[in-house]
């Protein structure tokens, strides 16, 4: 699982009527675009494994003004935390380039919260993986297949019904999101199982 930040980031401009005077204006909303231009931008040059999300929580409400405030949350995702710090840098540094260019105020980059990288232990994932075999492959029943497999249909999913295996230990095999059991996989030794439900992966660690 990888490491993560989340940043709030906040423009302040200056309200003005879009069609009498919109010179008069400076506009919060540009400030995001150009934002997302070059954030956008940035993904050709970060590692494959990094992620990058985003979403406006605050913004114009009106279509005849310049826009003067908006709030956006940003994640950066990368395999520890020495990649995620950089990519923070980064985005910090295109939010500031974003209120020079519009002639608005970079009022607020802060972060939010941050997760470590899970640390793989293939000590335990070996003990999970022997654990789980003693038991599989389960023998379900008819009924519970066809339960499994109508739940999956109504999902759009491949109707293959419960499993009768258990894969092999990933042997730390990087996934793409992130989880706050990473934090607490640097502190004591940590394993865990993924299942997948209804093609989706659902995670138990101990």
């Amino acid at each position: 699982m990888q490491a993560s930040i989340d940043l709030t980031i906040e423009w302040q401009g200056k309200s003005a009527h879009a069609a009498v005077a919109p010179w008069d204006g400076r506009s919060a909303l540009h400030a995001s675009e150009v934002f997302t231009t070059a954030a956008n931008c940035m993904r050709e040059q970060v590692l494959p494994t990094c992620r990058l999300h985003y979403i406006m929580t605050e913004g114009p409400h009106t279509v005849n003004s310049v826009p003067d405030h908006v709030t956006f949350v940003v994640r950066f995702r990368g395999e520890n935390v020495e990649i995620v710090q950089q990519g923070a840098d980064w985005l910090k540094d295109i939010a500031k380039t974003a209120a020079l260019g519009t002639q608005t105020t970079l009022k607020k980059v802060e972060v939010i919260t941050g997760l470590y990288d899970l640390l793989p232990n293939n000590v335990i994932g070996d003990r999970v993986t022997d654990h789980l075999n003693r038991y599989f492959p389960i023998k379900w029943t008819k009924e519970e297949q066809a339960y499994a497999k109508a739940i999956q249909k109504e999902s759009g999913k491949p109707e293959e019904g419960l499993t009768l295996e258990i894969e092999p230990n990933p042997n730390g095999a990087l996934m793409g999101g992130s989880t706050e059991v990473g934090d607490v996989s640097w502190c004591v030794p940590t394993g865990g199982a993924i299942c997948r439900q209804y093609d989706r992966p659902v995670r138990c660690h101990y």
